[in-house]
């Protein structure tokens, strides 16, 4: 959730049948707990304590992190485990964590 865009999807998202936000975790880098909390309320959405907590939970994964070195940390987890995942603009800062998530992929 270090993103602004976030809210965006999520508005989106609410206009699909097909669609929620059903869960979230946020490391608190960018957003403190009363915005999560809120997000939350907002979308309906349950909170994880870990991100790994996700993997097994929802069928579909958006990494929105401000942080790129970070990206390929977060995704792969769900890309091993067939979890559709997107992973928000830049997709990374190093060529080696592009190689490894295209892998992972």
């Amino acid at each position: 959730m270090g993103s602004s865009h976030p809210e965006a999807f999520a508005d989106v998202f609410e206009n699909i049948d097909s669609v929620s936000v059903s869960t979230v975790w946020d490391d608190g880098d960018v957003r403190d707990d009363e915005y999560v909390e809120w997000f939350c309320n907002e979308y309906d959405a349950r909170r994880a304590n870990h991100l790994d907590d996700m993997v097994d939970a929802v069928d579909g994964i958006m990494i929105e992190s401000v942080d790129w070195d970070r990206h390929r940390e977060l995704a792969v987890p769900f890309l091993e485990a067939g979890v559709p995942t997107f992973i928000e603009k830049p997709i990374a800062g190093r060529r080696s964590d592009v190689d490894a998530i295209g892998q992972a992929a």
